[in-house]
């Protein structure tokens, strides 16, 4: 068998857990979908079950999040096999940005590979989190040695490219920012009726739903807050939660104590995207509610408010650096500061009439002009040649 001439391939490295059903799933998906798309074959390497996609051979490290020596030494040397075996056919490596996949990163470029990593979050700096001095000095010294390594770097806000540039050194010309994407074949836009019958749902009710991880960076106290004066005035209203997360506990003691847990439905994680999708083209109005003191420093570009657009389906979001665009503006929705008072009364502005259709569908046609994953993955592939 003969080998592809070299640049047909693409080795990928992402240090996620395939068998959580989570946004970090959904990206390393479809990125990898999109670079088969692209013509490409794509070497995939993560941890969790093979995700079985056509054209990628895939390859799995081991251990948890927690288990981090483990993981370090796993995912690098499968990944040191992949660029090795690879090599005769691929010059390309992809790596979704984590501070353990530099040694992957080293050998790639020792072998000839050119290098463009996506970064979704800078876990180091002066306001960042992690308060051990040590290890944020590791990881900002990991942070600069990948700038000078890769070719390009893919910031998903605009925030993060600024940090980049900032504590990272990486110059201004070698960032691009390039928000997540979304399935637009997939999530489209579905009769509310229904996927309100295939789930069981009283077609007498208006939904409003949120998507997603149950993570301290979701503000939920506000969310349920703001719903309990909504439903007070809308008693045909329920929120629905679709996902499941280490703050699950703490939402229904919220919802006990506001009186509201009638009228909240959570409904655990879901590995179905059929089943998510359903929830989705359920909603009246889909919801957004970061805690700003934890994602105003480097923002976020959330998969589920791609989806949410993509359906069709009206958003209601809390402020964050560079939301505005996407909801307010391209008249998808509303966006308001974070208080309880102001999201309720934008729920309660477009829980009744026709106006969250038409919301909804401004945002179907701004996600069909911006957010399709072949964008995403165009714009990807342009960072590969930035220093040819």
């Amino acid at each position: 068998m003969t080998a592809s001439p070299r640049g047909h391939g693409l080795v990928m490295l992402c240090d996620v857990d395939l068998d959580v059903p989570d946004a970090t799933r959904t990206h390393t998906v479809e990125v990898a979908r999109g670079f088969v798309r692209a013509g490409l074959h794509v070497s995939l390497v993560a941890r969790g079950r093979d995700p079985e996609l056509a054209d990628v051979a895939y390859r799995a490290g081991d251990g948890t999040e927690q288990q981090k020596l483990r993981r370090l030494a796993t995912i690098n040397i499968q990944a040191a096999a992949a660029l090795w075996r690879e090599r005769a056919s691929a010059d390309r490596f992809y790596v979704r940005d984590n501070w353990s996949c530099f040694p992957a990163i080293v050998m790639a470029r020792v072998l000839g590979y050119r290098v463009v990593v996506q970064v979704d979050g800078i876990p180091y700096g002066p306001t960042a989190e992690d308060p051990h001095r040590a290890l944020d000095l590791i990881k900002r010294v990991v942070a600069i040695a990948t700038g000078r390594l890769a070719e390009g770097q893919l910031a998903v806000t605009p925030e993060i490219k600024r940090l980049l540039v900032e504590l990272a050194r990486v110059p201004d010309e070698r960032v691009s920012v390039i928000p997540n994407g979304v399935d637009l074949d997939f999530f489209t836009p579905l009769p509310r009726a229904e996927a309100i019958a295939r789930l069981g749902l009283d077609p007498s009710r208006r939904y409003l739903v949120f998507c997603g991880g149950f993570h301290p960076w979701s503000d939920f106290e506000t969310m349920l807050s703001a719903f309990a004066r909504v439903r007070d005035r809308r008693p045909d209203t329920t929120l629905i939660l679709v996902g499941d997360g280490p703050e699950r506990a703490n939402i229904e003691a919220t919802a006990t104590r506001l009186g509201i847990a009638d009228d909240v439905l959570i409904t655990g994680m879901v590995d179905r995207r059929e089943r998510v999708r359903d929830y989705l083209a359920a909603a009246t109005i889909t919801l957004l509610a970061y805690d700003t003191s934890r994602v105003d420093r480097t923002s976020a570009s959330p998969i589920k408010l791609t989806e949410y657009l993509a359906m069709g389906r009206a958003v209601v979001a809390v402020e964050i650096p560079g939301i505005r665009p996407l909801v307010s503006d391209s008249g998808a929705g509303l966006v308001v500061p974070g208080e309880a008072g102001a999201l309720a009364d934008a729920m309660l502005e477009l829980v009744s009439g026709d106006h969250a259709d038409r919301c909804g569908a401004a945002g179907r046609r701004l996600a069909e002009e911006r957010l399709s994953w072949a964008r995403v993955i165009e714009r990807t592939l342009g960072l590969f040649e930035l220093q040819r």
